[in-house]
């Protein structure tokens, strides 16, 4: 659990999503095999773009060439990364910093959650803060299908490619943000034996032991439990799992984003935040899963000045 350092605030910023696509006109056999359940779940559309994963981050990054993002500073920026586009790590943050004209910020790249990587990326701009490094971060979550299948093995969803970005902070501004509380994250190795059944036991396992190390951060009990872009299946067991009777589970964007690994949760929480369903001060469970991980977060919504 990370309760510890100072107390920060996620900002949501912006999002840039590929262009919509039904999930009937995917030429994908296996979203064609599995259709008739994705529909069935609330699963409509996918989003599809041809951008690479620098092209996305740099459009969500503030002040890059070319970006429609709100004027705002910070010293360095953390960008959670999964695709492999043939460079390394260390090569795509240099042709990230050139693109963006941020030649002497740091940029540092998270990456080893999977969909998990925003509660990873949101720990490592919470230490930078800590240690006196910066006193905001820019956080970027950028992830696409490069080749292969958009329905993963193991949840009824359709991955989309997008980025979404959102700063990390000492203080919450006059914006609409959200305090972290607390994380916790749950991780353990996936067997090429087990079976679907076995994924979803671990999963909800782990998700049931993040949940009870955040609860004690949120005394009052969440208001909201925002969950990955899941089919209804999946975000039900989810929430039975947690174990929260009083938590309203958020619907977020599914139907029209599909899944966006690791931006599930700053693009739906920036819809909760503009959906005028959420009051000043109301406490907020977000959690994001992979096949080897499960991270919970605790938040509390702080509205935008005079509302």
């Amino acid at each position: 659990m990370n309760p510890q350092g100072p107390d920060v605030y996620a900002v949501p910023l912006t999002s840039r999503l590929g262009t919509p696509v039904h999930v009937r006109d995917l030429d994908d056999p296996r979203v064609r095999e599995n259709l008739g359940a994705l529909e069935e779940q609330g699963i409509r559309e996918v989003r599809v773009s041809s951008d690479t994963t620098l092209e996305m981050a740099v459009a969500v990054t503030p002040g890059a060439p070319g970006a429609e993002q709100p004027d705002v500073t910070y010293e360095a920026v953390v960008v959670c990364n999964d695709t492999d586009e043939g460079t390394t790590p260390s090569e795509w943050a240099q042709e990230f910093r050139a693109a963006a004209k941020l030649p002497s910020t740091p940029v540092l790249v998270v990456s080893g959650d999977a969909c998990s990587n925003f509660s990873s990326g949101t720990d490592v701009a919470r230490a930078l803060i800590a240690s006196g490094q910066a006193v905001s971060v820019l956080l970027v979550t950028v992830d696409r299908i490069v080749s292969g299948t958009r329905h993963p093995p193991i949840s009824m969803t359709v991955f989309s490619d997008g980025a979404a970005s959102c700063l990390i902070t000492r203080e919450p501004g006059p914006e609409a943000s959200f305090q972290l509380l607390g994380s916790a994250t749950e991780r353990w190795l996936p067997r090429k034996e087990w079976s679907g059944l076995a994924d979803a036991r671990v999963t909800l396992t782990a998700m049931r032991t993040a949940t009870r190390r955040v609860a004690g951060h949120a005394e009052e009990g969440f208001r909201y439990l925002v969950t990955p872009n899941f089919g209804s299946a999946t975000r039900t067991m989810l929430s039975m799992a947690a174990a929260m009777p009083h938590t309203e589970p958020y619907p977020g964007l599914v139907s029209t984003v599909g899944h966006c690994f690791s931006s599930d949760v700053p693009i739906n929480l920036a819809d909760l935040a503009e959906s005028g369903r959420i009051d000043d001060g109301d406490a907020v469970l977000a959690c994001a899963s992979s096949r080897g991980s499960l991270a919970a977060m605790a938040l509390r919504f702080r509205g935008p000045s005079g509302r």
